[in-house]
């Protein structure tokens, strides 16, 4: 009868356990609730709810850039960096000095991050580049 003290133990983990998932279902449903009351207000000022969405979402395009320029300059920096991974930091440096632009206007290179960075995660979900690492430091590759 060694293990009786062990079984307890684990008994009192089980209920424990049983106990959490308990309450966490209950905030799961009041999520829920919650969500399922805001879409209703959504829908008496917005009854068409995806057009809403889209009106919400909308894509700014810079004035920096013209269309397909953001891609051309990706490929661009990996056929310069060779073998070596490229970061977004220095994609952004190299586009601002190619048009002449202050390079330490903070909220324009935090733009163009946005932008090159929207644009190699596009590249990385067709399979055309790898990522190593996360966030600002992330490094790309070529496939």
């Amino acid at each position: 009868m060694d293990e009786a003290p062990a079984i307890q133990a684990l008994l009192d983990k089980r209920a424990e356990l049983r106990q959490a998932i308990s309450e966490l279902s209950h905030e799961l449903y009041q999520a829920k609730r919650n969500l399922a009351q805001l879409e209703q207000t959504l829908r008496l000022f917005a009854p068409n709810v995806s057009q809403a969405k889209r009106q919400v979402a909308t894509f700014v395009r810079s004035k920096y850039f013209r269309p397909g320029e953001i891609t051309r300059r990706c490929h661009e920096a990996f056929r310069a960096a060779g073998d070596d991974p490229v970061t977004v930091e220095m994609i952004v440096w190299r586009a601002m000095r190619d048009k002449g632009l202050d390079l330490a206007d903070g909220p324009m290179r935090d733009d163009f991050a946005r932008r090159f960075t929207w644009a190699l995660n596009q590249l990385y979900g067709r399979g055309a580049v790898r990522k190593e690492g996360t966030g600002a430091e992330a490094k790309w590759k070529l496939a």
